[in-house]
């Protein structure tokens, strides 16, 4: 691994190092098999600062990961937000949230893999952690097209879908997969009733 040239913040710019911490946790978590083989020594070299500065704003490697998993799920979000701006009917909404999940994960497989093979550490309830708005705002969304039970579950279920939709084919490239445009409309009928 390369260590990158970098220049000093100036004073009071401490959130940009941060920042640069997680884009730099995030590539190497994109090349690593898991995040336990990340470390925060690898982290500051990847960003060009020594080890203790990255305890200025992370307590442990967990709490890094669990940022690297903040910022991508919010990064998602805002992409299936942006599509959904198109949107003149909750059911065009849907459909534009969900081809945009899968969008996202076509366009950046790297992060996708970090969202979902980094775990972070800490007794976070599951309903805050990262992705679980995302998934409720989806739940609310299919509720209003149809579908019936709890935002949290709805939005689950529809989530599980669209990750086997990205995840599936990739691990299984010989079955004879329908096309993606295929699958997200049978997933969202069979979710909306």
């Amino acid at each position: 691994m390369t260590q990158t040239t970098r220049r000093r913040n100036a004073r009071g710019e401490g959130e940009r190092l941060r920042q640069e911490l997680i884009r730099a946790a995030s590539q190497l978590l994109e090349s690593l098999p898991g995040e336990e083989s990340l470390s925060l020594r690898a982290v500051a070299r990847q960003a060009g600062v020594s080890a203790p500065s990255v305890y200025l704003h992370f307590a442990d490697k967990g709490e890094l990961v669990g940022a690297v998993l903040a910022t991508r799920f919010a990064e998602l979000d805002r992409a299936m937000a942006a599509a959904a701006d198109r949107a003149a009917s909750p059911e065009a909404e849907l459909w534009e949230r969900c081809a945009a999940y899968v969008g996202y994960a076509e366009q950046h497989p790297g992060n996708y893999r970090v969202m979902f093979a980094a775990v972070p550490s800490g007794d976070r309830p599951d309903e805050a952690a990262p992705g679980a708005e995302m998934v409720r705002r989806l739940g609310r969304l299919a509720i209003r097209c149809g579908a019936t039970g709890d935002p949290l579950e709805v939005g689950t279920v529809l989530w599980c879908g669209l990750h086997g939709i990205v995840t599936l084919p990739e691990s299984k490239p010989l079955f004879p997969w329908p096309g993606r445009e295929l699958l997200l409309r049978r997933l969202i009928a069979c979710v909306t009733g």
